[in-house]
């Protein structure tokens, strides 16, 4: 979920809310994280509410950085309703600070938050899974 407040000539304040399932994939339940964050827009916000969520169990999100983001309309026709492309490229770093890795995440919907969040679930998937997590140990679902 995410909520933007913006009063007059306030600047806008934009929340994150992620609540997700860390499970187990043998049918254990799991348990409920459920995260609130603040960022610069949407994408920011649910990322850094995601990353709260995560981090105590996959530490390894915190070497992963978004370091490009595009969005594309993929059709223009539809105008305000077009389904957009959402491009995102992370780097990786190790401790020292010196990338390691780089790759990228598409995400597309006509919802442009989304289409952002795909892109940025499957690459925290991708990363933990390059990173050597057990995806039969824990499961995530948003």
């Amino acid at each position: 979920r995410c909520v933007i407040l913006k009063r007059d000539s306030e600047s806008p304040v934009t929340e994150g809310i992620v609540k997700v399932n860390l499970g187990d994939t043998s049918g254990g339940g799991g348990r409920i994280e459920h995260q609130v964050a603040e960022g610069d827009g949407p994408v920011n916000a649910l990322d850094g509410a995601l990353r709260k969520c995560l981090a105590p169990d996959y530490p390894q999100v915190a070497s992963l950085h978004l370091s490009d983001y595009r969005v594309r309309v993929v059709n223009p026709t539809a105008e305000s309703a077009a389904t957009v492309r959402v491009v995102a490229e992370f780097t990786v770093k190790d401790e020292s600070g010196s990338v390691v890795g780089n790759f990228g995440t598409v995400g597309v919907n006509e919802n442009i938050v989304d289409a952002s969040w795909q892109a940025i679930t499957d690459a925290i998937t991708y990363h933990l899974i390059e990173s050597g997590v057990e995806q039969s140990s824990s499961r995530v679902t948003p």
